[in-house]
């Protein structure tokens, strides 16, 4: 197996255009169980768990050779630019709404804020998800817009029963 083999760009663009496009088409929430997958063992892996503001600690490629290590500091490169990218797409897919705004999903579980001004609501999401227990608390504030609107929540695949 190859020291450097698997891309991070790979993982964005499939998530990008892949599962969340398809998700917009069709409202299948495995689309979003294999965005959720990219996410947080690709993705978020592509960056050092470190608090530098200087050196922001990005890798490209992440090895799947066993002992292999992680290396950083690609930044000025191609291949550092889309890792940073990768960083700021995050709060795109946490919650999409249908186009005739009859309908809000959220489908990542992570800590935000949404302010939908349509709607005259804001829904804030507390969670410590993937670290935590796994809990969250959705609160719904606001309401000065009008109608009626469903807000669905995707179970994730973690969460679902395993069938043998």
């Amino acid at each position: 197996m190859a020291q450097n083999s698997a891309e991070t760009c790979a993982t964005y663009n499939f998530a990008e255009a892949g599962a969340r496009n398809l998700f917009l088409h069709e409202h299948n929430p495995s689309y979003m169980d294999d965005y959720e997958r990219g996410l947080y063992n690709m993705i978020a892996g592509s960056r050092a768990n470190t608090s530098t503001t200087s050196d922001p600690q990005l890798t490209y490629f992440q090895p799947h050779t066993p002992g292999a290590q992680r290396e950083y500091g690609n930044t000025g490169t191609c291949c550092g630019g889309t890792g940073m990218e990768s960083h700021t797409k995050y709060q795109e897919t946490v919650y999409l709404r249908s186009a005739d705004g009859s309908t809000l999903w959220v489908n990542l579980y992570v800590p935000s804020t949404l302010t939908w001004a349509e709607r005259g609501i804001v829904l804030t999401q507390e969670t410590m998800t993937p670290r935590g227990d796994g809990s969250v608390k959705l609160t719904v504030s606001g309401g000065s817009g009008s109608g009626n609107f469903d807000i669905k929540l995707r179970i994730p695949a973690w969460l679902r029963p395993v069938a043998f």
